[in-house]
């Protein structure tokens, strides 16, 4: 689960360990968590985050003998989200009508899973330490800077 330990651990590239998609995930989410309403009151910027769901793409391939792979396809389909969908599910937060009068919510697709402020509260130190570090480390807030309103 992502840590301090494990932020130092990128930060150093070592130890990069087998979580890192949830860790990412996380990342995200915490970052969204402490960012959006500073940034929805600073710049009218509204940050959501968004997940296409499970999508049936090529990078299932190496999960099965590919002589394999073509007979998945049935079960691909009633299972998993085409490309077009996941690309539908991940942009349909921000084509909402009232996009703009929230921030910081998980979507999937048009149904909301998670007002992130107000259900990462747990989370507040650890996210605050986190958007510190990112920030650092990708320049974002001199990045930013340019393109406030």
């Amino acid at each position: 689960l992502l840590s301090e330990e494990s932020m130092e651990r990128i930060q150093k590239q070592e130890n990069l360990q087998e979580s890192a998609y949830s860790d990412s995930k996380r990342a995200v989410m915490l970052w969204t968590s402490v960012r959006a309403q500073n940034l929805a009151f600073k710049s009218s910027t509204w940050v959501h985050c968004s997940t296409p769901g499970m999508v049936d793409s090529d990078l299932g391939r190496n999960s099965v003998h590919p002589l394999l792979w073509p007979f998945t396809k049935p079960l691909r389909m009633l299972l998993l989200r085409s490309a077009a969908e996941g690309a539908y599910a991940a942009a349909a937060c921000g084509l909402q009508p009232k996009a703009t009068e929230s921030f910081g919510r998980y979507w999937d697709g048009e149904k909301q899973l998670e007002d992130l402020p107000l259900e990462r509260m747990g989370d507040k130190q650890f996210a605050n330490k986190l958007v510190k570090w990112a920030s650092q480390a990708t320049m974002l807030d001199q990045r930013f800077t340019g393109y406030e309103r």
